[in-house]
């Protein structure tokens, strides 16, 4: 950690300035991303290259293959050890087939940033990326900036708290300039959600919009965005300087078209910002624009449903041919801000698409930007059209998309005819469209295709909303997949939703006589969520001994029959070391805890300590999230900003899903 602090020292040291000449059209830093590659090598080396050679292989007498053998000489050792004083690597050590042709650019004399992992024999490049000079950054010498940022990044990377890292992140930006602040904009990104709440964030990213360098002002411009998204309150302050701050960049970047449409990305976020400002920056209509500039003004005035803008999009969209491509673009911006117009010029456009042999592709999927009523009305209007087959797929799609957002009972029967298809890729996202709607219509719909339905846990999952309309044709299938243990779960609920007297006795038959625990497990299961009172008892007796194969499938029975007694022991499985009996513990919290009147604030505290425990794996964390959202239990909001602040949980599904919830609660990760 010494060493740690020492060169995060020299990283926040002042930073000799980039000499101000012109840069290059082509900047190799351009989206430089460093953070992953100087986490996972074992060994960060700045090297120059003394020697390349060729080793020439002939195959038959004929074929002749050729290996590249790089010597290089140690200037820095940035992490890790290395003794020796030269290091010698092949082309296959570099980066083998990926980089194969880009090596031949590794030059004597050049000085490289090695990052290398170990392999069977030595050491191998541990940062193979789509470009060499992305893979093996080039160093002016061994005090260049970049190392800088580099230490920065280690630094990082060893701080468990995210909080931390961005703290980190933030002073760094403020004291290194240049090409060397891109991968640490990069790194800001990710962690947009925590950043936009720390007031100097905003500034230590802005002040690099107006670099002389497009690379770093883009990547200022992407970090921003990336603040601006992250910044669920909706801190006005914020977007108000961020708008100045572009504004300004805007009128001091010249004509880069690479530079102005990176500035205007983060526009389609300044919600509340002044209309007149917004109406200024973001008039597409404005002489000398280039096309992908006007696209990217469009595209935020659609994002930010800017009234003022919609006579002039109507306009422009009346007045152009089908195939202009920016029509698709106007098309969605204009329903975002006008969806009544919006859906009657999308509806025109594809009947006129198809009537001149075009396709009607994109409407389809734009009328996702609607609200849910006026999607489901255009949906509806478009499925009676003559679709050709990548059409009826796309309809397919946008109505799944729209029915787990709103489900509307309009889109049954043009999704009824889609099951009628030949076409598998339709198929599937028509039944999702129809499980989530989940009607008595949908329902019947769906009853003559359980029977074809290929994919195990969606035949199931069908057989569940037949049985909640008094249907039972998926019992057999119910039944018979319930031990397979990723299924047991959606087979138990079809089988509750049917109510069939057939599965309480068989379920009896085979605890009486099966010795296979895995239909034992099954068993119990489906008797504890069909209510069978009698065998209390017998589960009891099961989870008094956690090394019983069946005390978790016991456990959470017992919680499905409603039994306040069996609250200890599910306060026991929350402390077990086992993550399966851990797993049982918080299935059957949620389910005693959710219709039984007890005080149960000790396990609520459990599971408030699982999901915030750093140790815990990510599946138990994720079990305890579960339980804590579907008890509606006033922890969630405290331990959500515990579990946001985790470093362990960067990069993971577990992560993703606990911003989701800080953004939708709105909760305030700083007091």
């Amino acid at each position: 950690m010494k060493t740690l602090a020492l060169l995060l020292a020299l990283a926040l040291s002042p930073v000799a300035a980039f000499a101000q000449q012109p840069p290059s059209r082509e900047e190799w830093y351009r989206g430089l991303e460093l953070e992953e590659a100087a986490g996972s090598a074992e060994l960060i080396v700045v090297a120059r290259v003394e020697e390349v050679s060729e080793i020439r292989v002939v195959h038959g007498g004929k074929g002749e293959s050729v290996t590249q053998q790089f010597r290089f000489k140690p200037l820095r050792v940035v992490k890790g050890v290395f003794a020796r004083p030269e290091l010698v690597l092949g082309s296959s050590d570099l980066g083998g087939y990926r980089l194969s042709s880009g090596l031949i650019q590794v030059k004597a004399g050049q000085t490289r940033l090695l990052f290398l992992g170990r392999s069977d024999v030595g050491y191998r490049n541990s940062n193979e990326r789509e470009s060499l000079d992305y893979s093996l950054p080039p160093l002016a010498e061994e005090n260049d900036p970049f190392l800088q940022s580099v230490a920065v990044l280690l630094a990082v990377r060893a701080e468990p708290d995210r909080f931390r890292r961005v703290a980190l992140l933030n002073d760094a930006l403020t004291k290194i300039s240049g090409p060397a602040a891109v991968p640490l904009l990069a790194a800001i990104a990710p962690r947009s959600l925590l950043a936009g709440q720390i007031p100097a964030a905003a500034p230590a990213v802005m002040r690099h919009l107006n670099h002389p360098s497009p690379a770093v002002r883009i990547a200022a411009a992407g970090a921003l965005g990336a603040l601006l998204g992250g910044d669920y309150l909706e801190n006005a302050a914020l977007r108000q300087q961020a708008t100045a701050a572009i504004l300004a960049a805007l009128s001091d970047s010249g004509r880069n078209i690479n530079v102005r449409v990176a500035l205007l990305q983060p526009a389609d976020k300044l919600r509340g910002v002044n209309a007149a400002t917004l109406e200024a920056l973001l008039d597409f209509e404005k002489a000398g624009q280039s096309i992908a500039e006007r696209n990217s003004r469009i595209h935020a005035v659609g994002k930010l449903r800017l009234t003022i803008f919609a006579a002039k999009l109507l306009a422009r969209l009346q007045n152009m041919p089908l195939d202009a491509p920016d029509c698709a673009l106007i098309e969605t911006a204009l329903g975002g801000i006008d969806p009544v117009r919006g859906a009657a010029e999308m509806e025109r456009i594809a009947r006129e698409k198809i009537a001149s042999g075009g396709t009607c592709e994109h409407e389809i999927g734009a009328a996702g930007i609607l609200p849910g009523a006026d999607a489901a009305a255009l949906l509806v209007k478009l499925a009676d059209l003559p679709l050709n087959a990548r059409e009826r797929y796309r309809m397919a799609f946008a109505a799944r998309d729209l029915a787990a957002r709103t489900p509307d009972e309009r889109l049954v029967a043009p999704l009824a005819k889609l099951l009628d298809s030949n076409e598998s890729e339709t198929r599937e996202p028509a039944v999702e469209a129809l499980l989530h709607i989940g009607s008595p219509a949908a329902a019947r719909a769906l009853q003559p295709r359980i029977a074809q339905e290929q994919n195990l846990y969606r035949k199931l999952r069908i057989a569940e909303l037949l049985g909640k309309h008094g249907m039972r044709d998926g019992y057999p299938y119910a039944i018979e997949h319930a031990s397979e243990p990723n299924l047991t779960e959606q087979a138990v609920a079809a089988l509750v939703a049917m109510r069939d007297p057939r599965a309480v006795e068989e379920a009896k038959r085979i605890l009486e006589t099966s010795n296979d625990t895995t239909w034992n497990r099954a068993a119990i299961r489906i008797l504890g969520a069909l209510g069978a009172k009698e065998f209390a008892p017998k589960f009891t007796a099961l989870v008094a001994d956690w090394k019983n194969p069946l005390a978790p499938s016991a456990l959470i029975a017992l919680a499905d029959l409603g039994d306040p007694a069996v609250l200890a022991k599910i306060n026991e499985a929350l402390a077990a070391r086992s993550d399966a009996i851990i797993l049982a513990g918080a299935a059957a919290a949620r389910r005693l805890l959710a219709h039984v009147d007890v005080k149960a604030a000790d396990t609520r505290d459990q599971l408030a300590a699982l999901l915030a425990d750093s140790n815990a794996s990510d599946q138990v964390r994720r079990a305890a999230l579960d339980t804590l959202l579907a008890l509606a239990d006033p922890r969630l909001d405290r331990v959500l900003v515990t579990a946001a602040s985790d470093a362990k949980l960067e990069g993971t599904a577990l992560l993703a899903e606990v911003e989701r919830l800080l953004r939708e609660r709105k909760i305030k990760l700083l007091e």
